[in-house]
C-alpha cells in the first residue's frame, strides 16, 4: 500500500508544475479560412500571337494564420488550386489552365508611430513667430 501512495504522490507532484505552466501561457489564436470561387476568367496566350481566351474558372483556397508564443510573430500559410477552361471566339480554339500553389510566411508585427503636427496659422501656437 505504501508503494501505491508513493506513486500517487510522485505523480501529483510531477504533474503540478506542468499544469501551472500551461495556465501561464497565453492562448494562441488560429484563424482558418476556406473559400470556393466560381466565375468567369480570362487567359492570354502570348507565345506567338496575343490570343485572349474567356471561359469558366473554379478555385479552392485555404489560409491559416497562427500566432506564435511571442505575440509579435505570426505564421501564415496559403494553399490554392485553380482550374480554368476558355475559348478563343475567333478561331474556335480551346485552352485550359491550372495552378497549384502553396505559400508560407512568418510576419512580424510592428507598432511604431511618429506624429508631427504644426499649424502656423494658429495664433496660440508657440512656434508662431507673431507671438513673440
Amino acid at each position: 500500500m505504501s508503494m501505491k501512495r508513493f506513486l500517487l504522490v510522485a505523480w501529483v507532484l510531477l504533474s503540478l508544475p506542468m499544469s501551472l505552466r500551461a495556465q501561464d501561457e497565453l492562448p494562441r489564436p488560429v484563424t482558418n479560412i476556406l473559400s470556393l470561387r466560381v466565375g468567369q476568367g480570362e487567359m492570354r496566350d502570348t507565345y506567338l500571337t496575343p490570343l485572349l481566351y474567356t471561359g469558366s474558372s473554379i478555385s479552392l483556397e485555404g489560409q491559416r494564420w497562427r500566432m506564435h508564443r511571442n505575440p509579435v510573430w505570426t505564421s501564415w500559410q496559403q494553399a490554392d488550386i485553380m482550374f480554368m477552361t476558355g475559348d478563343d471566339h475567333g478561331n474556335d480554339s480551346e485552352a485550359w489552365a491550372g495552378r497549384l500553389r502553396y505559400r508560407y510566411g512568418v510576419l512580424r508585427r510592428w507598432s511604431k508611430s511618429l506624429s508631427l503636427l504644426s499649424n502656423p496659422s494658429n495664433p496660440s501656437n508657440p512656434s508662431n513667430p507673431s507671438n513673440s
